[in-house]
């Protein structure tokens, strides 16, 4: 959806303190895209431990645990925590953290995961180094987002709440200042992938009314993911 078309631009806790509410019924393209190509980088996690970093309504703080992972879920929004909770086994699991200043050790996380959640924070680079700061040597940092390229074409995060259209603040940033970032964290860069919305998605837009916009943004890159590693030297 177009910004002339927005009701209200919302910061990410306030937005998602409406939006959690409905987020896990609220069929997206985005989020089915997401969850898509971020489930095969998450197969064959065993022990250790998973920080689910911005981790919602704990989609993938299930997805692990029911895993066998032993997995600590974070975020921002008190309302996403509280539909987390609800959530079998995750009660005792998580916590409420700000991306940019994460309230764990240095080093204390196997892995780190965190999805489309990093264009909400206003210095998404450092956000990552914060991110990278939790791995330990010979662990990963698995994340992924709205395609920052998407939002430089005018796409927008929205929901609905009670009849009102409201978008989430994003911010912008490119793959190549990431990279840089984790770079500088210590981090290797292993993977990146850009996929588009494909037949998987279609349905979703055609149940919005909206099939003639899936031809026209299809194979367009919507999400990014990124999979570093830091050395254990």
């Amino acid at each position: 959806m177009k910004a002339s078309e927005m009701t209200a631009c919302l910061t990410a806790r306030d937005a998602y303190e409406l939006w959690s509410a409905t987020w896990d019924e609220d069929p997206s393209p985005i989020v089915a895209l997401e969850s898509r190509c971020m489930a095969p980088w998450l197969e064959g996690f065993h022990g250790g431990l998973v920080v689910d970093a911005a981790c919602g309504t704990g989609r993938w703080t299930q997805y692990l645990r029911a895993r066998g992972v032993r997995v600590c879920g974070l975020d921002l929004s008190l309302a996403m925590l509280g539909r987390a909770r609800s959530r079998p086994g995750l009660a005792g699991s998580l916590a409420a953290a700000d991306l940019a200043a994460l309230p764990l050790a240095s080093g204390c996380a196997d892995a780190v995961l965190c999805a489309l959640a990093l264009g909400h924070v206003p210095d998404p680079p450092a956000a990552l180094s914060e991110l990278c700061r939790l791995v330990r040597p010979g662990g990963f940092l698995l994340l992924d987002d709205f395609h920052p390229d998407g939002h430089r074409r005018g796409w927008r995060r929205t929901f609905h709440h009670e009849g009102t259209t409201f978008e989430v603040r994003n911010y912008s940033y490119t793959v190549d200042g990431l990279a840089d970032a984790g770079r500088q964290a210590g981090m290797i860069l292993e993977a990146v992938a850009e996929p588009g919305f494909g037949e998987a998605e279609r349905d979703i837009f055609v149940r919005a009314g909206k099939a003639d916009l899936f031809d026209q943004v299809r194979e367009i890159p919507a999400v990014l993911l990124m999979r570093w590693r830091r050395p254990c030297t």
